[in-house]
């Protein structure tokens, strides 16, 4: 029985009724690159027969190692499509706490993609785990993702999980003692991110844009699943140097921010404007 309220069901249901709307907007050296819903699709059904093709079945656990970007989204889609846990880690994290987390969530495969210190990480490799890098991010001593996904079929049959399952093991990020893993099913997220995407009256026109670890919980649930349950679309930072160039670029209607980035804003509207004027601003009626 297909549950269809659950993601995947929804991004799907998007997909068949505007294919050709933007979903992904990623930047990439010296240029922005898109992809529509329907093109999302068809490439995370490449990677979701090569996870099949590899050897990995429903409930085999699949570790995701990168900043955000849209093969982040696209390999967490494929994972869905297949019945496979994902395992997002932080991408900061030592190759210590990375051994830790893929022995103790007993990962079948390493994907490794977007990272500033993949040469003091990859001794995470040593478990013997399988890796594969994302295309645009090749990691040293890792499987190309073209050689990953060469000679294999896109996904046919694709397998819709049940409210039930296991969507994710979400990691905490281990800075006060080892990282625990939440169990996440798609009920526990599926449910919460329809309901806010209702009260809020979020919508297809809305922009999403992502800077925030989708490793952690918040962004995973209120960006990536808040597009998909919206219909939105999905920007991606580059890098904290081009925040303000890819925010301009990006235009997001809706912007997931922890207290320290409001403080930021506003110590960068003070220095244009006094607080006693900004003030008196606010009080004018809209």
């Amino acid at each position: 029985m297909i549950t269809q309220n659950l993601s995947l069901s929804v991004f799907l249901k998007n997909v068949h009724t505007t294919p050709n709307a933007l979903f992904l907007k990623q930047k990439l050296p010296g240029r922005w690159v898109e992809w529509t819903r329907l093109e999302a699709l068809n490439e995370a059904k490449k990677l979701a027969g090569a996870f099949m093709g590899h050897g990995l079945r429903k409930g085999d656990k699949v570790a995701l190692l990168s900043k955000n970007c849209a093969h982040w989204v696209i390999s967490d889609l494929a994972m869905q499509m297949c019945g496979l846990i994902s395992v997002p880690i932080y991408p900061t994290l030592k190759s210590e706490t990375i051994k830790e987390i893929l022995l103790h969530s007993e990962s079948k495969l390493l994907i490794a993609g977007k990272l500033d210190t993949w040469s003091e990480q990859k001794a995470c490799l040593d478990t013997g785990i399988p890796a594969v890098g994302f295309p645009d991010y090749p990691e040293a001593e890792v499987e190309s993702y073209e050689d990953y996904l060469a000679g294999l079929a896109p996904l046919k049959n694709i397998t819709y999980p049940k409210s039930n399952d296991i969507m994710t093991i979400i990691y905490t990020s281990g800075t006060t003692g080892k990282s625990k893993g939440v169990v996440h099913t798609y009920e526990s997220l599926c449910t919460h991110i329809q309901q806010a995407v209702e009260l809020m009256d979020v919508g297809p026109r809305d922009r999403f844009i992502s800077y925030l670890p989708l490793c952690h919980v918040a962004e995973r649930l209120m960006i990536e699943l808040g597009a998909i349950y919206s219909g939105g679309s999905i920007g991606f930072v580059e890098s904290l140097e081009t925040f303000k160039k890819d925010l301009a670029n990006i235009g997001p209607t809706i912007f997931l921010a922890v207290p320290r980035i409001w403080l930021k804003f506003q110590q960068g509207i003070l220095e244009k404007m006094p607080q006693h004027r900004l003030d008196r601003l606010l009080k004018v009626p809209g």
